[in-house]
């Protein structure tokens, strides 16, 4: 257990408040006049708090009645217990602090069984209506054996007549003590969070719901091991029906972490703990809570929390310049998993504490969360992120893939375009031999007096190729050069002039004849 710190002005208000509304008529008039002795400021507050208090009747948990016979205890319940004062085999040494639901005691094991230290929680004296049943359930929180769990190991009642539970003694700083000691960055944050959520789990696999979750029940010994402490005033899921489990050893609740469920009288479940885990880990991540509801009126504060939809964590972080995450850091993943911790209707939380755990690793391992379902960019961008140099060096791949065929393809389109000239010079030249053998033979075919000699081989097929091939001036201009070039190897000038000028001059233009 934490030890005693000296308390601000609004937790005196506080810890008078929640033990005065406890109280009725004259046994609360006369818990004002002990507690309020020489302060009239502290008197008015704690009169007009009251006063709002009981204006909501029925909306808060209804303070525990005492048992018969019981009241004189009472007026004893709120003075401290004594060093050397022996409960049961236990020796209380000195108080180490105290809460809504009572005092905690360091003590040790004085029956010489053997060396203990425990811490002995103290509770309300109305608890004392219910001590059968009081014991049957520190039995069944005796069982929870969890390495992050402060084990419940006895009870009993003290001498006037106030509940005690004895626990596992805890050296260590509360939750959020231990992440701004150690200036905790946001993954280390996340990672002792995850322990509080693996024990509350494991609670409610016992059938267990604590209710009471908030920093001063979450200590973190020296080696960084969270503890959980306080489930003596838990709820057991399968007593739901029981009409008197409302009046069972229920400590006041803590308004800044009480769900909406616990301030209507709604059924509790572990969708109770999952909203309280909400405010712890907005908390850690933003150094505040969503709302300071035990700053205002009790009927304020429960509309506040009933009304009032949680402000984002990034939105509260961004406008607090101290806050120890800086707020870009919160935008996105952990906004999302606190905003469905934190929804007002419990079915729109987590279905379990599991599944927030899940939800928070997957986060920490850059995959996509399940309180950003349905949103498919945002899910290949987490992908994009936590595969980033896997990514990177397949762009690389590929972009030295795409250079490499791009290269190909162009030198296989030239290859491609040199074979088209190619093939189709090939062909221009084969349509030439074409034409030329068949001038020739139409020339030999030709009947005529002189006889039949190149040149006049030549000049018949010069006249005719004249004719025949106006349409197509590009193959005859083939033919032509061909022909004029076998006039040259004749050296018939005579013959190879007339053929070309009359080739311009059908073709009309004046461009440089071919070479001859």
């Amino acid at each position: 257990m934490s030890k005693n710190r000296p308390k601000s002005r609004w937790e005196l208000v506080e810890q008078r408040f929640t033990d005065a509304a406890a109280l009725e008529g004259a046994a609360r008039a006369a818990f004002l006049d002990r507690a309020c002795t020489g302060d009239p400021e502290l008197r008015a507050e704690l009169e007009s708090l009251l006063r709002e208090h009981d204006s909501v009747g029925g909306i808060l948990d209804s303070p525990l009645r005492p048992a018969e016979g019981k009241a004189s205890a009472s007026n004893a319940a709120n003075e401290p217990i004594l060093s050397g004062t022996q409960l049961g085999p236990w020796q209380v040494i000195e108080r180490i602090g105290q809460g809504g639901s009572g005092e905690v005691y360091s003590a040790r094991r004085a029956d010489g069984a053997f060396e203990q230290r425990v811490a002995i929680k103290v509770l309300r004296p109305e608890a004392a209506a219910h001590l059968e049943r009081f014991h049957a359930e520190r039995r069944l929180l005796a069982r929870l054996e969890h390495p992050r769990i402060a084990r419940l190991l006895d009870g009993g009642v003290t001498p006037d007549g106030r509940p005690y539970a004895v626990i596992e003694y805890v050296d260590g700083l509360t939750l959020v003590e231990h992440c701004q000691l150690k200036n905790h960055d946001l993954e280390q944050r996340l990672r002792l969070f995850a322990q509080v959520c693996e024990a509350v789990a494991y609670a409610h696999r016992h059938l267990i719901v604590h209710r009471d979750l908030k920093p001063g029940n979450i200590l973190v010994g020296p080696d960084g091991t969270v503890k959980l402490l306080d489930f003596g005033i838990a709820k057991r899921l399968d007593q739901e029906g029981d009409p008197n489990d409302g009046n069972l050893t229920r400590s006041p609740m803590t308004l800044d972490y009480a769900a909406p469920e616990q301030l209507t009288g709604a059924t509790v479940t572990t969708a109770t703990d999952v909203y309280a885990l909400g405010v712890l880990l907005f908390e850690l991540l933003t150094g505040t809570r969503p709302w300071r509801s035990a700053e205002l009126p009790i009927a304020h504060a429960v509309k506040l929390l009933l009304d009032e939809p949680a402000p984002a964590a990034s939105t509260t972080a961004r406008t607090r310049p101290s806050a120890p995450i800086p707020w870009q850091r919160l935008t996105g993943d952990l906004d999302a998993i606190v905003a469905k911790c934190l929804r007002k209707e419990p079915a729109h939380r987590y279905e379990s504490v599991e599944a927030l755990g899940q939800d928070l690793e997957r986060h920490l391992d850059l995959r996509p969360v399940q309180a950003r379902e349905n949103a498919r960019l945002y899910v290949l961008g987490r992908l994009l992120k936590r595969h980033r140099w896997s990514f990177a060096a397949g762009l690389a791949l590929f972009l030295s893939l795409a250079a490499g065929l791009a290269g190909f393809a162009w030198q296989a389109h030239r290859i491609a375009l040199e074979r088209d000239v190619a093939r189709r010079a090939a062909s221009r030249e084969e349509a030439v031999r074409n034409q030329i053998t068949h001038l020739f033979r139409s020339s030999l075919a030709e009947k005529s007096r002189e006889p039949l000699t190149a040149k006049t081989m030549l000049d018949r097929s010069a006249q005719r190729v004249l004719k025949e091939y106006r349409d197509d001036p590009v193959l005859a201009g083939k033919v032509v050069e061909t022909l004029a070039d076998l006039y040259g190897a004749l050296q018939d000038v005579e013959g190879q002039v007339p053929l070309l000028e009359a080739f311009l001059a059908a073709a009309g233009t004046e461009a440089d004849p071919p070479a001859v």
